[in-house]
């Protein structure tokens, strides 16, 4: 998920690499996970989504969608929304 924008988080140094940033605490890790899982949810508000959706939800390229839902199972409705956010978190869902 490194092209997509939403997994951005833009840091200091001092909070990149320092000893409060995510490299070094994890607390500070899952918190900045739990808030990206949480956007990704209000993002994907619909139960089923086609390749062409998720690419303009991401604002990403063709190559890079197909990418994504390369390893997804694809139902007759679409691509599932917790399978997509699954694979956008790397294959883990967090909990609060």
């Amino acid at each position: 998920m490194a092209n997509v924008k939403v997994n951005f988080k833009y840091l200091c140094d001092e909070h990149h690499r320092g000893d409060k940033g995510p490299h070094r605490n994890k607390e500070k890790n899952i918190e900045y996970k739990l808030k990206l899982q949480k956007r990704l949810f209000e993002l994907f508000d619909r139960d089923y989504y086609t390749e062409r959706d998720i690419q303009q939800l991401l604002a990403i390229n063709s190559k890079i969608a197909k990418e994504i839902t390369k390893k997804l199972k694809l139902y007759e409705e679409g691509y599932e929304r917790v399978d997509i956010i699954c694979r956008l978190m790397g294959g883990r869902l967090y909990a609060n």
